[in-house]
């Protein structure tokens, strides 16, 4: 269960990583400098060399997919919702518990939320 209006670092999740992605990379690093990563569950790894790849995969890819890193046994996929001059409004997420999250079930949630996340964004005037 993930509590609605619970703080999260912005390292934690699919929906910041994919936010984080779209900052430039001097504010992404100031970030990681002054930050202390802290697992929000044991067992959860975070640190800087993880969530640069982790980056560098939602950029090539368009999405984030994250497992176990909000909270423990659930999966996410997080797309970026644009406006008008093609900035980053916010995420469009889909969490899954960890048992269902079969191979057809990703595909499909990825295939929905990164269409949904392009619609919507078109409808918000992006280009």
């Amino acid at each position: 269960m993930v509590a609605i209006g619970k703080p999260t670092p912005h390292y934690v999740g699919s929906t910041s990583r994919v936010l984080q992605a779209e900052m430039p990379d001097d504010e992404i690093a100031a970030y990681f400098e002054r930050t202390e990563f802290v697992p929000p569950f044991p067992g959860a790894k975070v640190d800087a060399p993880t969530l640069w790849r982790a980056i560098a995969e939602i950029r090539r890819d368009g999405y984030a997919e994250t497992y176990n890193k909000r909270i423990d046994e659930g999966a996410s996929i997080s797309a970026a919702v644009r406006g008008p001059a093609n900035e980053v409004l916010g995420a469009l997420t889909v969490s899954i518990p960890i048992r269902r999250y079969t191979a057809e079930v990703r595909d499909r949630a990825i295939e929905v939320v990164t269409g949904a996340a392009r619609s919507l964004s078109r409808q918000l005037g992006a280009p």
